[in-house]
């Protein structure tokens, strides 16, 4: 069949383990019929960090078609900024001003049109190429909860700026850390990307705002302020997350909330009988950008190729002076080859001394020994994830109960990250009036890890050696520190490293219903912070004249009280 396009989906996956995707995105890729490039529609540029591709023999060959249409509400008038997406994709668009689109789709697709505060419809395409759609408001919508500062409203009833997120409606994407809970599902919230173990990256509402100061959101935890650091919260503790986005943000949390607040809350038992749930993901994360450094072969032509961009007379003076003797020009012989620089007995030795070749790397040449170090230094990290919680609810008490262990590799040997987080909620009805609980997270976090330097990928010579005769790491692999190349163990091998930090927040609190709907509630807040550092620096590093040695105990507390009358 020939077609003038051939449409390639790739899965792009976060982890995939046992054949099972924990977490995934949809990215369509345009190919012409020459296998070339044409055209990438993503709105996530985390695809690089994991790709995995579906077998040309699974390609899917499809024809692609124009549409066209307009998107109205309830009275015919256009909806500027609706989404229409093909469903199961990241292909997709959204209206102009009149409630226009223009987009072009396999022709078996199947379109996704929502806009905020209306109910989403599904449209198949069939034979269809203007599509008209009327939305139809979504009365659920606008009545959901939304928290804002010390209360909520409906979302009906709310005149500023606040973007929420149900947990449970994305619980499917196998989320690592909070910010890849908010990553994508919140406009106005910029969410960065880290492929590191620990896979928390930074937060910014409406984009960078200041030159030198910084522009991280403030972070409410069920009503408290939380100074801590991301990874300490469980994704899957969550229950929702609004994030506040105008000048009402500062309104209420003052300087502190300048950037915009997110406010987080947690899980809560409900009626019925206890439950258990267990939630786990297993997989493996590898590097999706592959840029391999030269073999040795290309690393010699390398070095032949910038002596001769820096002696740039020799190929008129004395031609194929830096050639290899096995490849030389046409007419001239070896011996006028090696006649240029007074070199005798083998031809390969003087040609590896004229292309600046250290004694270790002309050994290996000759020998055939090389390394390959991007392979040396790369691996295929193994990621775990491990949730158990317990809630439930009766009349009178409310609870949640969870623990969890995350054990992450990166794409670096030695590269890793392990926490175990753990969480507790009650809330008790003491009577019609009063009613008391607690909030309380714990977290131990790992940091410990001494990872390989990556940057030696590219400065390392193919031809060095990782150890020297005696079995100990070199310093340089091609004896050549100047250049920048260490070998890319040192730091692992001769640091022992201990990081480790333990958190605990908590919330204790008190509520009291009075006359005519008003509400007073009085909680204290408590953050401790136990930090460990322990290094030992060995004098046996082949760079280091001595060693060193330094430890280190922090401890953090801090604790506001709260009054507040609603």
């Amino acid at each position: 069949m020939n077609l003038k396009l051939l449409k390639k989906i790739i899965h792009l996956t976060k982890y995939v383990s046992l054949g099972i995707i924990v977490q995934s995105m949809l990215f369509t890729v345009i190919l012409a019929e020459d296998g070339n490039e044409k055209n990438i529609r993503t709105n996530d540029e985390s695809f690089r960090s994991n790709a995995t591709f579906i077998d040309e023999a699974e390609a899917i060959e499809l024809a692609d078609v124009d549409i066209s249409g307009k998107i109205t509400d309830e009275n015919g008038e256009g909806l500027p900024g609706a989404s229409i997406l093909v469903k199961g994709t990241a292909v997709g668009t959204t209206t102009n001003l009149e409630g226009q689109y223009k987009l072009t789709v396999p022709d078996d697709a199947v379109l996704e049109i929502s806009y905020v505060g209306y109910s989403s419809q599904d449209i198949v395409l069939g034979t269809q190429s203007v599509i008209d759609v009327q939305l139809v408001p979504d009365a659920a919508q606008l009545d959901e909860i939304v928290v804002v500062g010390y209360g909520t409203v409906k979302k009906k009833d709310l005149t500023g700026s606040v973007g929420s997120i149900d947990a449970k409606k994305i619980a499917n994407q196998s989320p690592n850390s909070v910010t890849d809970l908010l990553r994508a599902n919140v406009p106005g919230l910029n969410v960065g990307f880290s492929n590191s173990p620990k896979g928390v990256s930074q937060l910014e509402v409406r984009g960078q705002n200041t030159l030198t100061a910084g522009s991280s959101p403030l972070i409410i935890v069920d009503g408290m302020i939380y100074n801590g650091d991301l990874s300490d919260i469980n994704p899957n503790d969550i229950d929702k997350v609004d994030v506040m986005k105008d000048a009402s943000s500062a309104a209420i949390y003052g300087a502190r909330g300048a950037n915009g607040v997110i406010l987080i809350t947690t899980k809560r038992g409900e009626s019925g009988k206890p439950t258990v749930s267990i939630a786990s993901s297993f997989g493996v994360v590898t590097d999706g950008n592959v840029q391999k450094p030269y073999d040795g072969a290309g690393y010699a032509k390398w070095r032949t190729d910038v002596f001769r961009s820096i002696d740039v007379d020799s190929d008129a003076t004395e031609p194929g002076r830096y050639h290899n003797p096995d490849n030389l020009p046409a007419g001239v012989s070896l011996n006028d080859w090696l006649a240029y620089d007074g070199a005798s007995g083998d031809p390969t030795t003087a040609w590896l001394n004229r292309i600046g070749f250290q004694d270790i790397e002309k050994t290996n040449y000759l020998a055939g020994n090389q390394i390959d170090w991007y392979d040396r230094i790369n691996q295929a990290g193994a990621r775990s994830d491990l949730n158990i919680s317990l809630s439930g609810a009766s009349d009178a008490v409310k609870y949640y109960w969870s623990i969890g262990r995350i054990k992450n590799e990166g794409i670096t040997v030695g590269d890793e990250f392990q926490t175990i987080r753990s969480r507790l909620n009650i809330e008790a009805k003491v009577n019609d009036f009063v009613s008391v609980g607690v909030n309380t997270q714990f977290a131990n976090r790992d940091e410990s890890a001494v990872p390989a330097d990556r940057g030696q990928i590219v400065r390392s010579s193919p031809w060095g050696s990782e150890f020297d005769d005696d079995g100990n790491l070199r310093y340089s692999p091609q004896d050549d520190a100047g250049a920048g190349a260490q070998t890319a163990f040192l730091n692992p091998t001769y640091t022992d490293r201990l990081r480790k930090f333990n958190t605990l927040n908590s919330r204790m609190y008190g509520k009291v219903k009075l006359p005519l709907g008003f509400s007073y509630e009085i909680a204290y807040t408590t953050r401790f912070e136990w930090i460990d550092r322990f290094e030992h620096l060995s004098s046996k590093h082949p760079g280091r004249g001595e060693g060193s040695a330094y430890r280190q105990h922090n401890k953090i507390s801090e604790w506001p009280l709260d009054n507040i009358l609603r």
